[in-house]
C-alpha cells in the first residue's frame, strides 16, 4: 500500500470583517464535532479517519435504488430490497466505532402519485421505509445510526412547488419525523438542507407547523468557482460564511426556536490547490467551533476513488484509486492532515461565542418606507399595483398586482458600502392551479442616478408559486440583502423592491420592510394578552388599556401600527414608537350587533419587534326573545339574556302603535336562567294577533328596547 501526502503551498487571501453578532442561546460543550460524507467506505479510509477524529459519517441512502419496487413492511430480508448503500456505512462503523447520519433522498416511482415530481411519494409508504432501514442497520450494527437526514437536498433541484415546502416538504418532514422517533425517540431528525443563501427554506418550514419536527438545523455551502466569493472569508457577499450560518440560526430564534443546534452537513473545494482548499477547510472549521451554535461540520467528501483521473472528486480528503481492490493506493491531502492536527488540539467546539466570530456589518437604521402595508388607504410609495381592501395580511389594506406585470416600490437610499439589511414581507399567490401563476422578488439597484442593476433573490426557486397551503394563504419572504461594497461614501445608492408575475392568477403583497440585519431578535412584550370587558349592555361604552413594551437589553424604540378585527373594537394609538406604550381599547355597545353569550376579537399589533395579538372579550347582557317569529299555538315566547335578573326586571310588551299589550315582571326564583316566559295573550287574557311587536326591558343591568313577529299560522 502506498500512502502519498499531497502538499501544494499558496498563500491565502486573508480578509477581516467588521462586526461581532452574539448568539443568544448557550449550548453545552459539542463533542465529536468532525463529519465527513461518503458513498464509499474502504476499511484503509475508515481507519485513517478515525485516526483524524473523523468519528460521524454522512451515508447518502436512495430509497428509488434501495426499493425500486414495493416491498411489504417489516421484512427487511425481502430480496427486493438492495442495502448496499446502507450497508457500505454501516460496515464502516462497525469497523470503527463511528455513528452515522443516514440521508434519505429520490423516491421510487411506484411510490409517487404524479411520476414526474420527485416529492409526491406516498408518505406512509415513506414511514414504513425509515423504519426498516434503521431496523436494517440496527440488526448489522446495533446503535450505529445517529440521526436520518430527510431529504437531502431534494426540494433544492426539483422545480416549482415541489421547491416549497407548503405543498410536499412539510408533510414529508413530519411523516418522516413521527417514522423515526417511533421507532427510536434518541434518534436525530434532520431536515432538507438549506442551501446558502436560501435561508427562506428554514423560515417557511416553520411557517408550516414544522417547529418541534426538526432536531437540527441544515445548510450545505458551496461557493465553489465564484470568483472571489468562493473564499468564506470573503465580506462583499451574502455568502459569508459567518453571516449565513448566523442567520439561520437568527432565522430559528424568530421563530421561537433558539435552542437548535446547526449542522454543516455539506461543504467542499474541489478546483483549487491543496494548501488552500485546507486553508478554507480550517476556516469552517474555526468559525463553526467559534459560533456556539454549531454542533458538527461534514466535509464533502471524506473519500474519493478513481484518483489520479479526471472523475476523482478533489474536494476529499482522502484519494483512493478504487475500492475494490485490497491494497489500493491511498492519498491523503493536506486537508486531512490538518483534520488530524486540528481535532487533536480541538477535540469538542464549546456552546459559547468566541472572539472570532464576526459577521457582517449591519446598517444602522431600517429603511423608512413609505406606505409599506398600504394603510394609508392609497397606493403611494408603490407603482403598478391597485388597492384592495377585501384580501390584506393585517390592517385595511393590501396592494394587488395586476398578473402579468412587474410592481415596485419607488426608490430608498440605503447606506453603503457593504451593509446588511434584512427584507420581511408577504406575498398571497392565488390561481386556478398550483403552478398557474408566480411571482419572483427582485432588488432594484440605482448608483449615482444610473442604470439600474437587477438583484434577483437566490434560491427562490424559479419563482413563488401558489400560497393557498400556508396561513391564510400568505407566505412570509425573507431575505438577505447587502448593500454594494464597490460604492464610496459620495456616492448615492439607491434600491427598489420589484415583484415579476407572469401566468394566470392574481398576486398581493403587504407589509413589507427593509431592516437593519443586527441579529438582535427585538421580542415584543405585550401585557395583558387578553382584555375582558365583561358584561356590557348595548348602549355601553367600556375601555381598558395593555402595555407593549421590549425585553430586549438595550430596550430599544418599538415602532408599528395597532389594528382591531372587529368594527366594534377601536384601539388608540393606532400607530406607535416608544419603548412603553400605553394603548387603549374602547368596546361600544352601541355598534355590537348582539346576540347572547359571549362575543371575541382581537387586536394585532405588527412591529419592527415582532407581531403579536391582543384577544378581547365581552359578554353580551341583551335581553332576546325566542323563538322569533313566534307561534302562540306552539308554547310561549321566551325573554332571555343576562340583562334578566330575577325578581328585578320588567317586560312590556307594545303593539307598533304604542298601545301596552301586556307587563311581565321575572319571577324571584324561576325554572330558566335568566329567563321570562309569556304565553302570547294579552292583559285580558286574548291571544295576540298577528303582526310586529316591540318589547321593552328594565332591570339593574340595563335598559333597552327591542321586537319580535307574531305569525300563528
Amino acid at each position: 500500500m502506498k500512502i502519498i501526502r499531497v502538499l501544494k503551498f499558496i498563500s491565502l487571501f486573508c480578509i477581516t470583517v467588521i462586526i461581532i453578532s452574539s448568539s443568544s442561546v448557550i449550548h453545552a460543550v459539542f463533542e465529536h464535532p468532525y463529519g465527513m460524507c461518503s458513498w464509499m467506505y474502504p476499511d484503509t479510509a475508515c481507519d485513517m479517519f478515525k485516526a483524524a477524529n473523523i468519528n460521524y459519517y454522512r451515508d447518502f441512502v436512495s430509497w428509488a435504488i434501495t426499493e425500486s419496487s414495493d416491498v411489504t413492511s417489516g421484512n427487511i430480508n425481502d430480496p427486493k430490497y438492495n442495502w448496499w448503500l446502507v450497508y457500505v456505512a454501516v460496515n464502516g462503523c462497525k469497523r470503527t466505532g463511528a455513528k452515522v447520519l443516514l440521508a434519505v433522498y429520490d423516491s421510487p416511482v411506484w411510490a409517487r402519485s404524479d411520476p414526474n415530481k420527485r416529492l409526491s411519494f406516498n408518505t406512509d409508504k415513506y414511514e414504513e421505509f425509515l423504519i426498516d432501514m434503521l431496523k436494517y442497520a440496527d440488526n448489522y450494527s446495533s446503535g450505529c445510526v445517529w440521526g436520518v437526514d430527510l431529504g437531502n437536498e431534494d426540494p433544492i433541484w426539483e422545480p416549482k412547488t415541489e421547491r416549497d415546502p407548503s405543498w410536499y416538504y412539510a408533510k414529508i418532514c413530519k411523516a418522516g419525523y413521527h417514522a423515526v422517533k417511533s421507532y427510536n425517540p434518541n434518534l436525530v431528525v434532520v431536515p432538507n438542507c438549506c442551501w446558502a443563501p436560501a435561508m427562506h427554506f428554514l423560515d417557511e418550514m416553520y411557517q408550516m407547523g414544522c417547529k418541534g419536527y426538526i432536531d437540527r438545523i441544515n445548510l450545505h455551502y458551496y461557493v465553489q468557482g465564484m470568483g472571489a466569493i468562493e473564499n468564506p472569508a470573503y465580506p462583499g457577499s451574502i455568502m459569508h460564511y459567518m453571516t449565513n450560518i448566523r442567520y439561520l440560526k437568527y432565522i430559528a430564534e424568530c421563530n421561537g426556536d433558539s435552542s437548535i443546534p446547526l449542522l454543516n452537513t455539506e461543504y467542499g473545494w474541489k478546483w483549487n490547490d491543496e494548501k488552500t482548499k485546507s486553508d478554507y477547510y480550517k476556516y469552517i472549521l474555526d468559525v463553526s467551533r467559534e459560533s456556539g451554535f454549531t454542533e458538527r461540520t461534514f466535509m464533502y467528501p471524506g473519500a474519493s476513488e478513481h484518483w489520479p483521473g479526471t472523475d476523482c472528486d478533489y474536494s476529499a480528503l482522502i484519494y483512493y484509486d478504487t475500492q475494490w481492490i485490497s491494497t489500493p493506493t491511498i492519498v491523503a491531502t493536506t486537508s486531512y492532515y490538518m483534520y488530524k492536527s486540528y481535532s487533536q488540539q480541538y477535540p469538542t467546539w464549546p456552546g459559547t461565542q468566541g472572539p472570532m466570530f464576526q459577521v457582517l456589518p449591519a446598517a444602522s437604521k431600517d429603511v423608512d418606507m413609505i406606505n409599506n402595508g398600504f394603510e394609508s388607504g392609497n397606493t403611494s410609495g408603490w407603482s403598478n399595483i391597485t388597492l384592495d381592501s377585501s384580501v390584506k395580511h393585517s390592517g385595511q389594506y393590501s396592494g394587488k398586482i395586476t398578473v402579468p406585470n412587474t410592481a415596485s416600490t419607488i426608490n430608498y437610499k440605503v447606506e453603503h458600502p457593504g451593509k446588511l439589511y434584512e427584507v420581511v414581507g408577504w406575498i398571497k399567490v392565488s390561481a386556478p392551479g398550483p403552478e398557474d401563476c408566480n411571482v419572483k422578488p427582485a432588488v432594484l439597484e440605482t448608483l449615482n442616478g444610473g442604470t439600474p442593476n437587477v438583484w434577483f433573490v437566490p434560491h427562490y426557486g424559479d419563482h413563488i408559486w401558489d400560497t393557498r397551503n400556508y396561513p391564510n394563504g400568505w407566505r412570509r419572504i425573507r431575505f438577505m440583502y447587502l448593500s454594494s461594497t464597490k460604492t464610496v461614501q459620495t456616492d448615492t445608492f439607491e434600491i427598489a423592491l420589484q415583484f415579476y408575475t407572469q401566468g394566470t392568477g392574481e398576486v398581493w403583497i403587504d407589509d413589507f420592510s427593509i431592516n437593519k440585519l443586527d441579529f438582535k431578535v427585538r421580542t415584543i412584550v405585550v401585557d395583558p394578552k387578553t382584555l375582558d370587558f365583561g358584561e356590557i349592555a348595548p348602549k355601553d361604552i367600556k375601555t381598558l388599556s395593555f402595555n407593549i413594551t421590549t425585553n430586549t437589553q438595550d430596550a430599544k424604540i418599538l415602532t408599528g401600527n395597532i389594528y382591531s378585527s372587529q368594527e366594534w373594537i377601536t384601539v388608540s394609538p393606532t400607530s406607535f414608537s416608544g419603548k412603553d406604550i400605553i394603548v387603549y381599547v374602547t368596546v361600544d355597545g352601541n355598534i355590537l350587533k348582539q346576540n347572547e353569550g359571549e362575543y371575541t376579537g382581537e387586536i394585532t399589533i405588527n412591529s419592527d419587534g415582532g407581531d403579536e395579538t391582543v384577544n378581547v372579550r365581552v359578554t353580551a347582557t341583551c335581553v332576546l326573545a325566542k323563538p322569533n317569529p313566534y307561534n302562540p299555538e306552539k308554547g310561549n315566547l321566551t325573554f332571555y339574556g343576562n340583562g334578566i335578573v330575577p325578581g328585578q326586571t320588567t317586560i312590556k310588551i307594545y303593539t307598533l302603535s304604542g298601545e301596552l299589550v301586556k307587563e311581565i315582571t321575572s319571577p324571584v326564583a324561576h325554572t330558566g336562567d335568566n329567563e321570562i316566559t309569556w304565553d302570547g295573550k294579552n292583559g285580558e287574557g286574548v291571544n295576540v294577533t298577528d303582526g310586529i311587536y316591540l318589547y321593552t326591558y328594565d332591570s339593574p343591568k340595563e335598559k333597552g328596547i327591542n321586537k319580535f313577529t307574531v305569525i300563528s299560522k
